[in-house]
């Protein structure tokens, strides 16, 4: 199930390299934060504006700040 990277074995190559890159090289297309310093306060709003978004080819990012425990 997993690989040898740790990732599991349906993640592609390409994704694994999104996972692997730090948050201040990737640049994320919506951002998450309860303090109110992102887009979003919620991973639902934020989830909810994206798929508003304009269907594009590439990959959406949503970078989550802090710490959730809240379900979605």
């Amino acid at each position: 199930m997993f690989s040898d990277d740790m990732f599991p074995s349906w993640i592609s190559l390409s994704d694994r390299k999104i996972l692997e890159d730090s948050a201040t090289t990737a640049k994320p297309d919506l951002v998450v934060a309860k303090d109110g310093s992102g887009h979003y306060t919620s991973i639902q709003q934020a989830i909810n504006a994206a798929a508003k978004l304009p269907r594009r080819n590439k990959r959406l990012v949503i970078y989550v700040k802090t710490v959730y425990a809240s379900g979605i």
